[in-house]
């Protein structure tokens, strides 16, 4: 059952990240829900395509995860002020590429934190909601 997760996970991540998201090096990328199998497949793949990733997870165990499969960051959604948090530590830098398994009201805080042009991979909806996201910010970021 762990391989086929495995071989899922992967595959949802390189057609996702390289087919779809057309990431490519020196691309800064946000994966949220990064101490699962989904995201941390997704900072195998984003690194693998030569990306800088930021891990976003909910507890210590599952950023500690990301750090250690190579997120060069990583924050705390699960604080009300997670987004000042990535602005800190990627110098007030927006991201590329947001890899969101995730969904919730993670999403629309993901979104705004993307750079105009950037790229926003819905995978899944993991939180448990489906996001209401204002169709403004799409326009405003170009996504």
């Amino acid at each position: 059952a762990a391989a086929a997760a495995m071989i899922v996970n992967y595959s949802t991540a390189l057609y996702g990240l390289r087919d779809c998201g057309q990431v490519v090096s020196n691309e800064r990328v946000l994966v949220l829900g990064a101490g699962g199998g989904v995201g941390l497949a997704g900072i195998d793949i984003a690194r693998a395509l030569g990306a800088e990733v930021i891990a976003a997870a909910a507890t210590p165990d599952k950023r500690q995860a990301a750090e250690r499969a190579g997120a060069r960051w990583s924050v705390d959604y699960s604080k009300a002020s997670w987004r000042e948090e990535l602005e800190r530590v990627t110098g007030r830098k927006d991201v590329n590429v947001v890899w969101d398994p995730v969904g919730g009201d993670y999403s629309e805080t993901a979104l705004r934190c993307l750079a105009p042009g950037g790229r926003h991979l819905v995978v899944g909806f993991a939180a448990g909601t489906i996001p209401r996201i204002p169709l403004n910010l799409a326009l405003l970021k170009r996504a």
